[in-house]
């Protein structure tokens, strides 16, 4: 049984899938820094790529907040991590 918690990442992985590109979901825990609230907080990326060592976002225009996941994504790099943001089906290596 495959889990999910939008229909964007349903697509994602369907799209991963017909590509026969490994991934794990949800599988990573990152702690990061918070700048909006001020607070450690533990991100729990969407998914894993581990033969690029990627971390892919999947959003949507309502469940995005640039300045969270530019924390996240600062973190991500900083731990040696590639990163991806697909907002609305659209895929971007920074935060719009």
């Amino acid at each position: 049984m495959c889990h999910y918690r939008s229909t964007y990442e349903l697509d994602y992985m369907k799209e991963l899938d017909a590509q026969f590109i490994p991934y794990d979901y949800e599988a990573l825990k990152i702690p990061y820094f918070d700048s909006t609230k001020n607070t450690m907080r533990t991100a729990i990326p969407d998914f894993y790529l581990p033969e690029t060592k990627t971390i892919v976002e999947v959003k949507s225009i309502h469940t995005y907040e640039r300045q969270n996941m530019i924390d996240r994504s600062c973190e991500y790099k900083r731990l040696g991590f590639n990163f991806l943001l697909i907002l609305e089906h659209i895929e971007f290596d920074y935060c719009v």
